[in-house]
């Protein structure tokens, strides 16, 4: 790519998230989450062509999904959770993105997803699949439009039952890529750092920020 050519990637990005924001509430962090989720299932569609094999590389890129496209270069899970990642950065909603083998039943089989995880105003890490959110059938005539755009994998915690016999935390299990001894310099046990169950909105919360006693483990190793 010239120059030039990034340069306008760069002001294009700029630019739609810009646009996003614009309609985003500023009332509190479940609103703007909210908000999110139903931007990007409402303005896209899973790309068609993901299962031929021949599908472009725009579908990985988060700007498939801020473009808000449909067809054979609509964003696939990827694609739709680091353009969630970016909206929440832009408002300080601290976002992180997540990736393992994830299902739907409990007998169902398992496939490579990415997903994303979000602290909301009780200090608290909640999971969000905006891809299961936007399922590929559905009745709607508008192609970024299934007709059952939904909430139903939003600001999860780990022991809610998704499926029949199906928590969170076995439906989307994170896979982290590194050994025993990293994960022994590290602290930690590998299991997951969001809550027991499901964020529940109160106007009471208000916006409790990270505290001091939050431990968090960077990927440099340090606490």
């Amino acid at each position: 790519q010239t120059p030039d050519e990034i340069a306008m990637g760069a002001l294009e990005y700029d630019n739609l998230v810009y646009d996003i924001l614009q309609d985003a509430p500023t009332t509190n962090r479940y609103d703007q989450i909210r908000y999110f989720n139903d931007w990007l299932t409402k303005h896209n569609s899973y790309s068609t062509a993901f299962n031929t094999g021949n599908c472009s590389s725009i579908v990985w890129s988060p700007m498939s999904a801020l473009r808000g496209t449909t067809g054979p270069e609509g964003p696939v899970c990827e694609g739709y959770s680091r353009a969630f990642k970016i909206l929440c950065d832009a408002v300080d909603i601290p976002c992180i993105l997540a990736v393992g083998d994830a299902k739907g039943t409990l007998w169902g089989s398992a496939e490579s997803h990415m997903w994303n995880e979000v602290m909301m105003d009780d200090s608290k890490w909640y999971a969000v699949d905006v891809t299961w959110n936007d399922p590929m059938t559905g009745m709607s005539n508008e192609p970024d439009e299934s007709g059952y755009e939904s909430e139903d994998w939003l600001l999860l915690g780990k022991n809610d039952m998704v499926s029949y016999n199906l928590t969170f935390a076995q439906s989307h299990p994170n896979s982290l890529i590194y050994g025993q001894d990293q994960m022994d310099k590290w602290d930690y046990d590998g299991g997951s750092l969001i809550a027991d169950s499901r964020y529940v909105f109160t106007s009471a919360i208000g916006h409790t920020w990270l505290d001091s006693s939050y431990t968090v483990h960077s990927l440099s190793g340090q606490k």
